[in-house]
């Protein structure tokens, strides 16, 4: 029985039968939904490269479970280093927000840190962190200065798609994509 109530769970259709439901979980459920969607559009977008970028994320679910890639799984729900490093949680942080850890974060080092969703035709209008939500559960991680040397605020297109990425990348990510591969237009702020 279990089994099978594992795997209903997890059929794609399932979420569009709590779409009417007044429940917090509905909107637990669309952030895994999209989450594969997203992960489902990277796996195209990062094609050519021999090894899709390592993708620091707040919501790993849904992302972790479809993206070809390494997921690094920043508040630690699904990354023991992160969850253990630290016994004092971080209070200003949204709730069960709050295990991020900076060191932990500087030595796993993801190529990128999944922020926003992909853009559409443009880079223009790029916003830096929420001020709320993603600056309080990365512990402000944007002021850091190794994080400054290492990351670079950045939107990614590919010629062979419409939609850019947009969020902090490393720095030699950037250096490798464009050198290694014209396919990638790469801006930075």
């Amino acid at each position: 029985m279990l089994i099978i109530s594992v795997l209903f769970l997890q059929h794609p259709a399932y979420p569009e039968r709590i779409r009417h439901q007044k429940s917090d979980i509905k909107h637990e459920w669309q952030i895994g939904t999209l989450g594969r969607h997203e992960a489902e559009d990277l796996n195209v977008f990062w094609a050519d490269l021999s090894n899709p970028p390592s993708i620091g994320t707040i919501a790993a679910g849904g992302f972790a479970w479809k993206y070809n890639g390494q997921v690094i799984d920043l508040l630690g729900l699904n990354n023991v280093a992160m969850a253990h490093a630290n016994s004092l949680k971080n209070k200003t942080a949204p709730k069960n927000h709050g295990s991020f850890d900076k060191s932990v974060f500087l030595f796993q080092a993801p190529d990128i840190i999944r922020l926003s969703y992909l853009a559409l035709d443009s880079c223009s209008g790029m916003n830096e962190f929420d001020k709320y939500w993603y600056q309080t559960s990365l512990a402000n991680i944007d002021l850091d200065p190794r994080f400054i040397s290492e990351y670079k605020w950045t939107c990614v297109g590919n010629a062979k798609s419409e939609i850019k990425l947009v969020g902090y990348m490393r720095k030699d990510f950037l250096e490798r994509i464009t050198k290694d591969y014209s396919l990638y237009d790469v801006e930075t702020h």
